[in-house]
């Protein structure tokens, strides 16, 4: 079965890919069609009913519309995603300007998208100064992780990781732990986030109409020691609500 999902998936990674030139073909096709039709070729019988080509001219037509609103909407989202990079950029620069003794190549800023079906967020934004990390495969859901957390409380939040590993570097120990700092992680999921010393994370609302449901995370993350404090100050700036609505805006395009 995964297989059979594997292949549906490079599939439509295909189509996708090769989407406006498929639209075109089809597009095309149907105009080509269209005026055969119209002049009865190659006899006006094979447009009639019962014969192969009105059925293909249907097709080709409802192919090349398809394509279009295909179009459209991956045009959308390309556009909204360029939106929400940029927001994340401007997170990363307003970081980079309040904590100068914080290197930027240790700075990620996500916006993570609260889906409509799914238990867990969607990554749909990011800055990475140095490019892409290793994933840690963790499911964000609703309680799990700062972002999760931060989700559940509908609030925003600031936890120092390198303090809390500091106290349980053992099963045992972790476990110990106050519930909050726990983070609705097993030892497992903490084994597989050792880099992260400090996590931000607060959520993001409409910015249309009196919708008051959250629609997104954003989130800081810090991989150098000893920068809590500088995450913390930054956070807290009057002028860090600025970035917020940059965000939200983003975020409801």
């Amino acid at each position: 079965m995964s297989r059979v999902r594997e292949k549906a998936a490079r599939s439509l990674a295909w189509v996708a890919s090769y989407l406006d030139i498929l639209t075109l073909a089809f597009g095309a096709a149907a105009a080509v069609l269209a005026v055969a039709h119209s002049a009865g070729f190659p006899k006006a019988s094979t447009w009639s009913a019962g014969h192969a080509l009105p059925p293909i001219q249907i097709a080709a037509v409802a192919a090349w519309v398809t394509g279009q609103v295909c179009l459209a909407i991956q045009g959308r989202r390309r556009r909204r995603n360029r939106k929400l990079e940029d927001a994340c950029r401007n997170v990363a620069a307003f970081v980079d300007e309040k904590c100068p003794s914080l290197p930027l190549a240790e700075v990620g800023v996500h916006i993570w998208q609260v889906p409509l079906v799914k238990r867990q967020l969607r990554r749909a934004g990011s800055f990475l100064l140095i490019g892409d990390r290793a994933r840690s495969g963790i499911p964000w859901t609703k309680g799990k992780g700062v972002v999760g957390e931060a989700w559940r409380l509908k609030t925003h939040l600031t936890k120092n990781l390198e303090e809390i590993r500091a106290r349980a570097n053992t099963r045992e120990a972790f476990e110990a732990l106050p519930i909050d700092d726990r983070l609705g992680l097993s030892w497992s999921e903490v084994q597989r986030t050792p880099g992260y010393k400090a996590v931000y994370a607060r959520p993001l609302y409409s910015r249309e109409g009196q919708d008051h449901d959250i629609k997104g995370i954003l989130a800081i993350d810090i991989l150098g020691d000893g920068h809590y404090g500088a995450l913390v100050r930054a956070t807290e700036d009057e002028g860090f609500l600025g970035v917020i609505g940059t965000c939200e805006t983003a975020l409801s395009s």
